[in-house]
């Protein structure tokens, strides 16, 4: 098990050891695909795709992740119907909890808890559709509960966000270096 937190080594220590390695070795750009149509940087260098994948990767645990930036400036990002607030992430209360996962072989189980003052995380939902369920069905569960058939957002200043990846290692340093 691996815990990041507080306690153990200042997290601003680790991002910064990691960001290093990643520069000096060019690993940040290897280890995350290149997707089509991303920012270069100074001398050609794709920073905003080596962002968007990291981030994408961080909060999913898979490369095909499409992360949408609302306001890259202040780091926060969508993906499918989440949108994600870094900017408001206590860097040192992030912690990253990696366990095998007893139903795949290589598979590890994580789980990144993030926590903040204001919103880090927001997850928008469509109502039920009345036309995709019998009328029985939907008298009923409206008695039961009416708000399930309306659009809502959830808002926390704390999430878990529960992520299965053969690549444990690389979620560890995909977080380091966003």
């Amino acid at each position: 098990m691996i815990v990041l937190g507080p306690k153990d080594i200042p997290i601003r220590v680790v991002q910064a050891v990691f960001v290093l390695i990643a520069l000096v070795v060019g690993g940040a750009s290897r280890s995350f695909p290149a997707q089509a149509g991303q920012d270069k940087g100074p001398g050609g260098r794709d920073e905003g795709g080596v962002l968007l994948r990291a981030v994408g990767f961080a909060l999913t645990g898979r490369d095909d992740a499409t992360v949408q930036p609302i306001d890259r400036k202040n780091c926060v990002f969508q993906i499918d119907r989440e949108i994600f607030h870094l900017n408001n992430v206590h860097r040192d209360r992030i912690f990253l909890k990696g366990e095998p996962n007893p139903f795949g072989a290589g598979l590890h189980h994580l789980t990144v808890t993030i926590h903040g003052d204001k919103p880090v995380y927001e997850k928008r939902r469509d109502g039920l559709q009345e036309k995709d369920l019998g009328p029985e069905v939907v008298r009923e569960w409206k008695k039961l509960d009416p708000a399930a058939f309306q659009r809502s957002t959830m808002v926390l200043n704390e999430a878990t966000l529960s992520l299965v990846s053969e690549e444990e290692d690389r979620i560890f340093r995909a977080w380091q270096y966003i």
